[in-house]
């Protein structure tokens, strides 16, 4: 039984070093042509867009998402930001930075959705409502999330890829660069930095910058899909490919995230990304498999050294420790080399990162940190039967989702304030 253990071991570890090493050096490579991808300078192709930002409560980042937005050096596009409560926190906000900045030139628009359904999300709903509010001359949508930093070439990098016919949608990565070194933030970090060779090899979109021309929502029919669903974006390459129609990811397009979270935050936020992709991705098993080898990988050979060691079979225990040793090194270096790649294209975009001072011991803590998390998180994820966004809670029953009950943000704010235990993430 031992010996068996110790061989299945080995072999997970060195199968997931494999695989993990072909996922990144595929992404690398990708990365590499960011050089040579960013348009010319006289490149004209400029549909009317409509930028779609929905926002439910005070995110730390909003005002400098609504500054880049603001910012951007593409000219034919105007700002639609939705909220589902006219008295939500954010939209206070939002009034408060365009009440104090005089942008002349962007045209923007403000909705409040009347329609809570509680068969789909929020956001879903929010996107739904502000597609059917534009105008028939736009041409493409572009969505937005409120932790997005937008630098001013963004939207000129995201819609870029639209002029070819065959494209349906555009999409970026996200880069998170926490301001500080809480374990929370450094496991968000790690995960996600895991995630983008997984999101580029399964062709998975992000909602966070994603443009998709208006054309190609009504030909995949996506607003009936959105009409049902838990997310907008992880669904999109399969209806886009449906349709023959493709989903590109602009390799110069990485977007800096500053936000700062406790561990708690970051199981929940990973456990929420997983669950969209069980919900409405076809690569949900390889995910799933991908986080249950990782936990195993991370447990199991450290409970073999114990026993091995405690048995007196030192040569068998060393062997072990040496191969563990070795597949957290190189885990370590995939994590650099995913990390100095999208760095190398922030700096090509001119965005300022804020990196945490990590002492000798924090790089090995948080690689483990985020094993553990990823495969707690893959486990809740998979059996989850509710989750919570942003303060309402979701009922997922045979791949399908359901509001439980519609509370305005600010409620949320007054029952964690009566319950601090209460979560609004």
């Amino acid at each position: 039984m031992v010996a068996s253990l110790f061989w299945i071991s080995i072999g997970a570890m060195l199968l997931l070093v494999l695989m993990q090493v072909s996922f990144v050096g595929f992404y690398v490579r990708w990365l590499r042509k960011s050089k040579n991808n960013s348009p010319n300078s006289d490149f004209n192709f400029c549909p009317r867009t409509a930028v779609i930002l929905c926002v439910r409560g005070e995110d730390p980042t909003l005002l400098e998402c609504l500054t880049g937005l603001a910012l951007q050096s593409y000219s034919n596009y105007e700002l639609h930001v939705v909220s589902d409560a006219a008295d939500d926190p954010a939209l206070e906000m939002v009034n408060s930075f365009f009440g104090q900045n005089d942008y002349p030139k962007l045209k923007k628009n403000i909705h409040v959705m009347s329609d809570h359904a509680h068969h789909r999300s929020l956001k879903c709903s929010a996107l739904i409502y502000a597609i059917q509010q534009l105008d028939p001359s736009v041409e493409v949508i572009a969505i937005v999330d409120a932790d997005v930093a937008a630098d001013p070439e963004w939207l000129r990098d995201l819609i870029a890829p639209l002029e070819n016919s065959g494209v349906g949608a555009s999409t970026g990565n996200r880069w998170f660069s926490p301001s500080d070194s809480s374990i929370g933030s450094l496991v968000k970090q790690v995960w996600n930095a895991g995630a983008l060779p997984q999101m580029a090899a399964y062709n998975i979109a992000w909602g966070g910058t994603l443009a998709i021309k208006v054309s190609a929502i009504q030909k995949c029919n996506l607003l009936n899909h959105w009409s049902k669903a838990f997310c907008e974006d992880t669904m999109l390459a399969s209806r886009l490919q449906a349709n023959d129609l493709q989903l590109v990811r602009p390799p110069n397009l990485i977007v800096s995230n500053r936000e700062n979270s406790n561990w708690n935050q970051s199981l929940s936020w990973i456990t929420r990304q997983l669950l969209t992709i069980r919900l409405h991705h076809p690569n949900w098993i390889f995910v799933f498999l991908h986080g249950l080898s990782t936990g195993f990988c991370l447990v199991v050979p450290i409970a073999l050294v114990i026993f091995l060691t405690w048995t007196e079979n030192y040569f068998l225990a060393v062997i072990m420790a040496a191969a563990y040793i070795f597949f957290q090194l190189i885990n370590l270096g995939l994590f650099e080399w995913i990390r100095n790649g999208n760095l190398s294209v922030l700096a090509g975009r001119k965005s300022v990162e804020n990196q945490p001072s990590l002492g000798p011991i924090k790089p090995a803590f948080r690689l483990l940190a985020t094993q553990f998390t990823y495969a707690l998180a893959v486990c809740r994820a998979s059996c989850a039967r509710t989750v919570g966004w942003r303060g309402i809670q979701y009922r997922i029953k045979n791949g399908k989702v359901e509001m439980q009950q519609y509370i305005p943000f600010r409620e949320t704010i007054e029952k964690q304030s009566s319950d601090p235990e209460a979560s609004i993430d």
